[in-house]
């Protein structure tokens, strides 16, 4: 197993972990209420800062108790994309 496996499975008791791109609206935001609703830990990730806050905000006002990360990145650009995950894998 590689050091990036490791650290995604260290707790197998924990809600999943769920990375979504796009979560700004749309679909991502929809997978985004779903998967919420199921208890996953949630990484919300798209290009406007706005609307993911908009889509965080509405996530905690339907589950407070949602655990999640807003991820700023344009994930067109190799160098935003490369920190996403390690980003993700430290929160959580």
């Amino acid at each position: 197993m590689n050091d990036t496996a490791d650290a995604v499975s260290s707790d197998s008791n924990a809600p999943p972990v769920t990375l979504i791109t796009g979560a700004g609206g749309g679909v991502g935001r929809c997978v985004a209420l779903r998967l919420a609703e199921r208890g996953h830990r949630l990484a919300l990730v798209g290009r406007t800062h706005g609307k993911l806050d908009a889509v965080a905000r509405e996530l905690r006002s339907l589950r407070p108790e949602v655990d999640l990360e807003v991820v700023v990145a344009d994930l067109s650009d190799p160098g935003e994309t490369a920190g996403v995950v390690p980003r993700v894998i430290a929160r959580f």
